[in-house]
Protein backbone atom coordinates (compact mmCIF):
# COMPACT_ATOMS: atom_id res chain seq x y z
CA UNK A 1 0.00 0.00 0.00
CA UNK A 2 2.68 2.65 1.13
CA UNK A 3 4.27 1.84 -2.56
CA UNK A 4 1.37 2.28 -4.43
CA UNK A 5 1.00 5.83 -2.45
CA UNK A 6 4.06 6.79 -3.27
CA UNK A 7 4.18 6.70 -6.90
CA UNK A 8 1.14 8.50 -6.37
CA UNK A 9 2.99 11.06 -4.85
CA UNK A 10 1.00 10.79 -1.85
CA UNK A 11 4.07 11.26 0.20
CA UNK A 12 2.79 13.61 3.00
CA UNK A 13 0.30 11.70 4.16
CA UNK A 14 2.36 8.72 3.95
CA UNK A 15 5.12 10.54 6.36
CA UNK A 16 2.51 11.41 9.23
CA UNK A 17 1.88 7.60 9.36
CA UNK A 18 3.53 6.51 12.72
CA UNK A 19 6.87 4.72 12.40
CA UNK A 20 7.63 6.05 8.55
CA UNK A 21 10.61 6.84 7.65
CA UNK A 22 10.05 11.18 8.36
CA UNK A 23 8.40 10.42 11.72
CA UNK A 24 11.50 7.43 12.69
CA UNK A 25 13.70 10.93 12.06
CA UNK A 26 12.37 12.67 14.64
CA UNK A 27 11.92 9.55 16.68
CA UNK A 28 15.44 8.15 16.97
CA UNK A 29 19.15 9.29 17.13
CA UNK A 30 21.12 10.19 14.01
CA UNK A 31 24.76 8.41 13.95
CA UNK A 32 23.96 7.37 17.47
CA UNK A 33 24.24 10.48 19.28
CA UNK A 34 22.29 13.62 17.72
CA UNK A 35 18.54 13.93 17.93
CA UNK A 36 16.62 15.60 15.55
CA UNK A 37 13.49 17.51 16.64
CA UNK A 38 11.04 20.33 14.84
CA UNK A 39 12.27 24.23 15.56
CA UNK A 40 9.68 26.56 16.38
CA UNK A 41 9.54 30.28 18.18
CA UNK A 42 10.02 28.97 21.34
CA UNK A 43 13.60 28.16 20.03
CA UNK A 44 14.37 31.70 18.99
CA UNK A 45 16.85 32.68 21.68
CA UNK A 46 18.59 29.27 20.93
CA UNK A 47 18.53 29.92 17.07
CA UNK A 48 19.65 33.87 17.51
CA UNK A 49 22.62 32.36 19.42
CA UNK A 50 23.49 29.93 16.51
CA UNK A 51 22.88 32.22 13.79
CA UNK A 52 25.14 35.06 15.40
CA UNK A 53 28.10 32.69 14.92
CA UNK A 54 27.48 33.02 10.97
CA UNK A 55 27.41 36.45 10.26
CA UNK A 56 28.98 35.73 7.02
CA UNK A 57 26.80 33.17 5.61
CA UNK A 58 23.63 35.77 6.62
CA UNK A 59 25.85 38.32 5.12
CA UNK A 60 25.98 36.48 1.79
CA UNK A 61 22.15 35.38 1.87
CA UNK A 62 21.60 38.84 2.20
CA UNK A 63 19.70 38.43 5.97
CA UNK A 64 21.31 39.33 8.95
CA UNK A 65 20.49 36.38 10.60
CA UNK A 66 17.68 38.33 13.36
CA UNK A 67 14.34 37.18 14.62
CA UNK A 68 12.49 38.54 11.80
CA UNK A 69 14.60 36.68 9.37
CA UNK A 70 14.49 33.45 11.12
CA UNK A 71 10.48 33.55 11.61
CA UNK A 72 10.28 34.54 7.67
CA UNK A 73 12.66 31.08 6.90
CA UNK A 74 10.50 28.89 9.06
CA UNK A 75 7.42 29.93 7.59
CA UNK A 76 8.70 30.31 3.88
CA UNK A 77 7.38 27.43 1.40
CA UNK A 78 7.48 26.99 -2.01
CA UNK A 79 4.42 27.55 -4.37
CA UNK A 80 1.98 24.72 -3.69
CA UNK A 81 3.63 23.53 -0.82
CA UNK A 82 1.63 22.94 2.77
CA UNK A 83 3.50 23.87 6.39
CA UNK A 84 2.93 20.10 6.60
CA UNK A 85 5.66 19.61 4.73
CA UNK A 86 8.43 21.90 6.08
CA UNK A 87 10.26 20.30 8.46
CA UNK A 88 12.57 23.15 10.22
CA UNK A 89 14.77 21.70 12.81
CA UNK A 90 17.64 20.89 14.36
CA UNK A 91 20.38 18.29 15.10
CA UNK A 92 20.96 18.10 18.69
CA UNK A 93 23.66 16.75 21.06
CA UNK A 94 22.26 16.62 24.65
CA UNK A 95 20.37 20.24 24.40
CA UNK A 96 23.28 21.82 22.33
CA UNK A 97 22.34 22.95 19.01
CA UNK A 98 24.63 21.37 16.57
CA UNK A 99 23.14 21.83 13.01
CA UNK A 100 20.16 23.53 11.66
CA UNK A 101 18.51 21.77 8.36
CA UNK A 102 15.10 23.16 6.91
CA UNK A 103 14.02 20.48 4.23
CA UNK A 104 10.54 20.04 1.98
CA UNK A 105 8.92 16.90 0.94
CA UNK A 106 7.99 16.76 -2.82
CA UNK A 107 9.31 19.97 -4.10
CA UNK A 108 9.34 20.98 -6.95
CA UNK A 109 7.75 17.40 -7.54
CA UNK A 110 6.72 15.01 -5.52
CA UNK A 111 9.85 12.28 -5.76
CA UNK A 112 12.33 15.08 -4.90
CA UNK A 113 13.00 16.48 -1.23
CA UNK A 114 14.57 19.97 -1.39
CA UNK A 115 16.40 21.23 0.97
CA UNK A 116 16.32 24.73 1.74
CA UNK A 117 19.50 25.46 4.41
CA UNK A 118 21.86 23.09 6.00
CA UNK A 119 24.16 24.64 8.67
CA UNK A 120 26.10 23.21 11.32
CA UNK A 121 27.42 24.98 14.05
CA UNK A 122 30.69 27.11 13.75
CA UNK A 123 32.61 24.77 16.07
CA UNK A 124 31.73 21.93 14.11
CA UNK A 125 32.55 23.06 10.81
CA UNK A 126 35.02 21.07 8.61
CA UNK A 127 35.40 18.05 11.36
CA UNK A 128 33.16 15.55 8.95
CA UNK A 129 29.88 16.02 11.27
CA UNK A 130 27.84 17.51 8.28
CA UNK A 131 28.77 15.00 5.97
CA UNK A 132 27.80 12.22 8.08
CA UNK A 133 24.28 13.48 9.25
CA UNK A 134 24.01 14.49 4.88
CA UNK A 135 24.78 11.08 4.35
CA UNK A 136 22.57 9.81 6.82
CA UNK A 137 20.14 11.62 5.95
CA UNK A 138 20.21 11.01 2.07
CA UNK A 139 19.39 7.32 2.94
CA UNK A 140 16.30 8.11 5.29
CA UNK A 141 14.95 9.63 2.41
CA UNK A 142 16.04 7.55 -0.51
CA UNK A 143 14.23 4.77 1.63
CA UNK A 144 10.76 6.80 1.78
CA UNK A 145 10.89 6.45 -1.85
CA UNK A 146 12.49 9.92 -3.12
CA UNK A 147 13.96 9.83 -6.21
CA UNK A 148 16.55 12.79 -5.11
CA UNK A 149 17.49 15.98 -3.05
CA UNK A 150 17.61 19.18 -4.72
CA UNK A 151 18.82 22.86 -3.45
CA UNK A 152 20.02 25.80 -4.37
CA UNK A 153 23.78 27.76 -4.18
CA UNK A 154 24.32 31.19 -4.55
CA UNK A 155 27.04 31.14 -6.88
CA UNK A 156 29.40 33.00 -4.60
CA UNK A 157 29.31 30.48 -2.03
CA UNK A 158 31.97 28.45 -2.91
CA UNK A 159 32.43 27.10 0.65
CA UNK A 160 29.51 25.66 0.36
CA UNK A 161 29.34 24.52 -3.15
CA UNK A 162 32.58 22.67 -1.82
CA UNK A 163 30.58 20.75 0.39
CA UNK A 164 27.63 19.84 -1.81
CA UNK A 165 29.55 19.05 -4.62
CA UNK A 166 31.62 16.50 -2.33
CA UNK A 167 28.40 14.81 -1.45
CA UNK A 168 27.68 13.81 -5.43
CA UNK A 169 25.49 16.81 -6.10
CA UNK A 170 25.48 18.14 -9.82
CA UNK A 171 24.33 21.55 -11.21
CA UNK A 172 21.21 21.00 -12.65
CA UNK A 173 20.19 24.52 -14.05
CA UNK A 174 20.67 28.21 -12.67
CA UNK A 175 18.41 30.75 -11.65
CA UNK A 176 18.53 34.49 -11.06
CA UNK A 177 17.61 35.82 -7.73
CA UNK A 178 17.26 38.98 -6.68
CA UNK A 179 20.06 39.93 -9.16
CA UNK A 180 22.09 37.38 -8.16
CA UNK A 181 22.91 33.89 -9.55
CA UNK A 182 21.51 30.70 -7.87
CA UNK A 183 23.11 27.14 -8.81
CA UNK A 184 20.17 24.78 -9.09
CA UNK A 185 22.06 21.18 -7.79
CA UNK A 186 20.76 17.53 -7.52
CA UNK A 187 21.69 14.30 -5.93
CA UNK A 188 20.31 11.04 -7.29
CA UNK A 189 19.49 8.56 -4.28
CA UNK A 190 20.28 4.93 -4.45
CA UNK A 191 17.15 3.18 -3.82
Amino acid sequence: MNAALLRKGKRSAIFMQKGTPMNRLYQSRFLGQYTLRRLSRDDMPLLLSFMACHGDFCAMGGGNGDAANIQADMEALPPGKQPADKHYCGFFRNEELMALLDLVEGYPTPDIAYIGLFMVGKAYCRCGMGTALMKELFSLLGNAGFRCVRLGVLRENIPGRGFWNKLGFLPVSEKKAEGRTVDVMEKILSL
